[in-house]
């Protein structure tokens, strides 16, 4: 029996097992299949980041602390729920002389590393329709006045850019994030 065909009620316990076995094969096939094409997407992905990033200047942010070999620059903590994109804009800026203090997925650990950190940046990947991300803007601004913040959003029509400046947000940058644009923006902050 094919693992396509469906059972009908004349079909033995031992049928039905086979149909199981064969739609499970199926699926493990189809995993095997979507886990190797993530890993394509994710290599594709590296490779036009560090194209990206090679047309690009090393930044004004190159200097090396000789005691602690750390580079002397801007503290940038970068927030997104896409591990992909924290990984690509954590390269970009590094690459240009910033340092990614910390990458931070929600809301409460976007909080806590202003708290503990005080960056002079945030990139914010999140939405501002509902109060919630209006209320992440606000504890970032009460927690740490001098923290500079970048929105990266899909979503950036009239209403939700007004509402962002008016919550404390100093800039924003529209989905999908070309690099050029990033390194303009935070560099223009932290002059």
């Amino acid at each position: 029996m094919a693992a396509n065909e469906l059972p009908n009620e004349e079909k033995s316990a031992d049928e039905y097992l086979e149909v199981i076995e064969g739609l499970l094969g199926m699926c493990m096939d189809r995993e095997k299949q979507i886990t190797e094409l993530v890993g394509r997407i994710e290599d594709l992905e590296a490779e036009i980041t560090s194209e990206s990033m090679s047309t690009v200047n090393s930044g004004p942010y190159s200097e090396v602390d000789e005691k602690t070999s750390k580079k002397i620059g801007p503290n940038v903590l970068i927030s997104d729920d896409s591990r992909i994109m924290l990984r690509q804009l954590s390269r970009l800026l590094t690459a240009n002389g910033y340092n990614v203090v910390t990458s931070a997925r929600d809301k409460d650990e976007i909080i806590r590393s202003v708290k503990a950190i005080k960056p002079d940046v945030v990139t914010l990947e999140i939405s501002i329709s509902d109060e919630e991300g209006v209320d992440i803007i606000r504890t970032i601004k009460s927690v740490s006045r001098k923290t500079r913040i970048i929105l990266i959003s899909g979503e950036l029509d009239k209403e939700t850019i007004l509402k962002a400046v008016q919550s404390g947000v100093h800039d924003y940058i529209a989905k999908p994030v070309q690099p050029l644009r990033l390194l303009q923006v935070v560099g223009a902050l932290v002059a």
